[in-house]
C-alpha cells in the first residue's frame, strides 16, 4: 500500500511509520521541521494548498494513494474560562483544519481511483469530554463529526473513513504534545498544572504504540473497516457506560479520572461575597430544621406551582 501519514517527526507517527514500512509499505511522512536525514515531506498541515500539493505529488511520484493517516495534533490543557481565544483557534487550527485540510486533498484522488482509506488518529477526547481539556476536546470532537459525515458521502465510491480512539497512549514524548495554557483564572488556574501532570503520569501508563499499530493495520486491511477503532476498548465501554448510568454518576466518574481533586478545589477556590477581607471561605448551605436544604421564599408577584392567584 501507498499510505501518508502525518505528524511523523516522533512519538507515535515516527512509530506507525517504521511499523508500516517494516510490513512492506511503502510511507510518505511528514512534519513541519523534519530531522536532519529524515525522508519525511516538510509539511504544514494548517497550509490546505501544502496539503493539495504533496497529495498530488505523492500520486504522481507512486500512482495512488492507497491510505491517509491523520497524526499530527497536540493537546491544550486548561479549563475554558484560563483558554485565551488565540489558543482556542491554534488548537482547533492544527487538530481540525489541519485534519480536514488533508481530507479534502486527498478525497478527490481517492474518489478518482475509486479506492482509498482514510484514517483519523483521534482520541477518546473526541468521544468523551473532560475538565481542564475545552479546546482540546472541542477539536476533537468536530473532527468525529466532519469524518462521521465524511464517511457517509464517501462510502459510494468505495473510500472508507474511520477514527482510531485511544485514551492514553505511551508515547515518551506527553512532555511536548502536552501544553498548557498561558492564560490566567483565579478559580482554575490552581488547579491546572495538577491536571497536566496527572496526564503526564497517565500517559506513561496508557497502551502501547503497538496497540495503535495494530488498530490500524486492521483498519487498513478490512474489507469494510468500522468507523471507531478504540484500541484498547476503553472508549466504547465508558460510551456504553454514559448510556447506562445516571448521568450524574457518569460525570462524577469522568471527573475523578480525569481531574482528580477538582470538585474539592472548586469550593475550595470560591470566594465568599459577604467576605470582604478577601479570603476565601466556604460557608455550609442552609437547611431546614429535617435537614432537608432550605428552600428561599418566593419573590412578591411569583406563583406558587399548584396554587393559582
Amino acid at each position: 500500500m501507498i499510505v501518508f501519514i502525518t505528524g511523523t517527526s516522533r512519538g507515535l507517527g515516527r512509530f506507525l511509520k517504521q511499523r508500516l514500512v517494516q510490513r512492506g509499505h511503502t510511507v510518505v511522512g511528514c512534519s513541519r521541521a523534519p530531522a536532519q536525514g529524515s525522508d519525511d515531506l516538510r509539511l504544514d498541515v494548517t497550509d490546505a494548498s501544502a496539503c493539495e500539493d504533496a497529495l498530488r505529488w505523492i500520486k504522481q511520484r507512486h500512482g495512488r494513494i492507497d491510505a491517509v493517516v491523520n497524526n499530527a495534533g497536540y493537546h491544550l490543557v486548561g479549563a475554558a474560562l484560563e483558554t485565551t481565544p488565540e489558543e482556542l483557534r491554534a488548537q482547533m487550527e492544527l487538530n481540525f483544519f489541519g485534519s480536514v485540510n488533508v481530507l479534502r486533498a486527498a478525497v478527490p484522488l481517492m474518489i478518482e481511483q475509486r479506492a482509498g482509506r482514510l484514517v483519523n488518529v483521534g482520541s477518546i477526547g473526541g468521544v468523551l469530554a473532560s475538565p481542564f481539556a475545552a479546546a482540546y476536546n472541542a477539536s476533537k470532537f468536530a473532527l468525529e463529526g466532519y469524518a462521521a459525515a465524511l464517511r457517509a458521502e464517501c462510502a459510494p465510491f468505495g473510500v472508507h473513513v474511520s477514527n482510531l480512539t485511544p485514551a492514553f497512549v505511551r508515547t515518551g514524548t506527553h512532555g511536548r504534545s502536552l501544553v498548557a495554557t498561558r492564560g490566567e483564572h483565579a478559580l482554575f488556574s490552581p488547579h491546572r498544572m495538577k491536571v497536566l501532570r496527572h496526564m503526564e503520569a497517565g500517559g506513561e501508563k496508557g497502551v502501547p504504540m503497538e496497540a495503535v499499530a495494530r488498530a490500524l493495520e486492521r483498519t487498513l486491511s478490512a474489507r469494510q473497516p468500522r468507523f471507531h477503532d478504540s484500541v484498547d476498548g476503553l472508549a466504547a465501554r465508558l460510551a456504553l457506560l454514559r448510556v447506562l448510568m445516571p448521568q450524574r454518576m457518569f460525570e462524577a466518574i469522568m471527573v475523578r479520572n480525569t481531574a482528580p481533586g477538582w470538585p474539592e478545589a472548586a469550593t475550595r477556590s470560591l470566594p465568599n461575597p459577604s467576605n470582604r477581607s478577601g479570603t476565601l471561605t466556604l460557608q455550609p448551605p442552609r437547611r431546614e430544621p429535617d435537614g432537608t436544604p432550605l428552600r428561599p421564599a418566593p419573590q412578591a408577584g411569583m406563583r406558587r406551582r399548584g396554587h393559582p392567584h
